[in-house]
């Protein structure tokens, strides 16, 4: 008996099988429920190639587990993909005067604050489309604004390449984030009754063709 070559077996198979789920699912769009009945079959002649004289029910449950990890990786996979193309047009960082303005600004509150006193916030409603000298007290925006105005234009250059790769990093882990939930999201919404014929039937075949039992029913 030789668990690893079972094992060898059934990867080989369910890589084959994830594959052809993930090709059919990502470039056509659909999800191809009778594929997973594939996968089960691929799968178990993948173990039962690996297994050779071993018969029986260890390695037909190899198959079986086999064959649904491929599946639900197949699935994972095919979502994950959808959403990474459609957060892939993440608009690239350009940083503008007002922008390092209002870092300095920022900074300027986060001295305040420390120094333990108040910082009168403007209490408008602002539209989402205010300049940023809106949502900052007069007096700090002025300060925020003659510090950046202060620096040469070497120093300012260098500013706005520490700031806009400091956003770029942030931006990076946020989309990182949120390619994540929503792909997790997508998997959990992408299942159906209809799955678990599916399962069951690639979950079957995956047994019978890998515990040698195919033709025992004869």
């Amino acid at each position: 008996m030789s668990i690893g070559r079972w094992l060898i077996g059934g990867i080989v198979g369910g890589a084959i099988g994830v594959a052809i789920w993930v090709a059919v699912g990502y470039f056509t769009g659909y999800e191809v429920g009778f594929i997973a009945w594939g996968v089960g079959f691929i799968v178990g002649l993948g173990v039962r190639a690996g297994a050779q004289q071993d018969e029986g029910i260890p390695p037909g449950v190899t198959a079986v587990a086999l064959a649904v990890v491929a599946i639900l990786l197949a699935k994972y996979a095919v979502i994950h993909l959808h959403v990474s193309d459609a957060l892939a047009d993440v608009p690239a960082v350009s940083l503008t005067d007002e922008d390092m303005i209002a870092a300095h600004a920022a900074a300027i509150v986060e001295k305040t604050k420390e120094a333990g006193n108040a910082v009168d916030w403007p209490t408008d409603n602002l539209p989402d489309n205010a300049p940023a000298e809106k949502y900052f007290p007069p007096e700090i925006w002025a300060k925020g604004k003659a510090e950046w105005e202060s620096l040469s234009d070497e120093v300012k250059a260098a500013e706005k390449a520490s700031q806009k790769e400091r956003t770029e990093a942030i931006i990076g882990q946020v989309t990182t984030q949120l390619r994540a939930n929503a792909s997790m999201e997508g998997f959990k919404a992408s299942f159906t009754p209809i799955d678990l014929l599916w399962f069951g039937l690639a979950a079957l075949t995956a047994f019978k063709l890998g515990s040698g039992m195919a033709g025992s029913d004869e």
